[in-house]
């Protein structure tokens, strides 16, 4: 990818992502105000002015009208089917969260453990992507194992050693032990 095209092609993903992200959650958003939205943070020089106290009406902005408006709403919509066929039209997600606090009730685990538990949780979801390649209760419940090794713990995390204690809850043990080794190995990079 050329270097000055990077910010104009991560400015489209954005924009279809946020485009799909209002029809999946159902917030009805003007394509239009959508488009001038992106429009006017996407143009620096307009973000610092408008940050400075301006109004996005002044001088420095202008809005979307005519054939660049209904270009940049073409491109858009490409950019959505484009966005839609990488994730397989998969855009039902289930987070790995509710996964973790319901592991984490069922072992009566203390407070200090689910609390590092869904920071370990949040990270792997912002810093890897853990997301893409495991299903959630997997990534939750290595969350889980990781914390209580860090913590070391006596609240009742199952041992990796006692593949039973993971596989009343359904999660594969082989997997669990990678998943917590690339959360760790996240966790260390984030550290330096």
């Amino acid at each position: 990818m050329q270097g000055s095209n990077k910010p104009y092609l991560e400015t489209r993903l954005a924009a279809a992502c946020l485009f799909l992200a209002c029809k999946v959650e159902e917030a009805s958003v003007r394509t239009n105000d959508l488009l001038n939205a992106v429009h006017l943070t996407a143009d620096s020089s307009t973000v610092t002015k408008a940050t400075e106290g301006s109004e996005p009406d002044a001088p420095g902005f202008s809005p979307l009208v005519g054939q660049p408006y209904y270009n940049l709403k073409q491109t858009l919509i490409l950019d959505e089917q484009y966005l839609l066929r990488t994730i397989n039209f998969d855009i039902v997600v289930e987070h790995p969260h509710k996964f973790l606090l319901n592991f984490a009730k069922t072992m009566d685990a203390r407070h200090g453990l689910v609390q590092l538990s869904v920071s370990l949780l949040n990270d792997s979801i912002v810093y890897s992507n853990l997301c893409l390649s495991y299903p959630p209760a997997e990534i939750a419940a290595a969350c889980l194992q990781l914390s209580g090794d860090i913590l070391r713990s006596s609240v009742n995390v199952p041992s990796l050693e006692l593949k039973s204690g993971w596989s009343a809850l359904s999660v594969d043990v082989q997997r669990l032990e990678v998943i917590a080794m690339t959360l760790l190995d996240m966790t260390l990079a984030l550290a330096v």
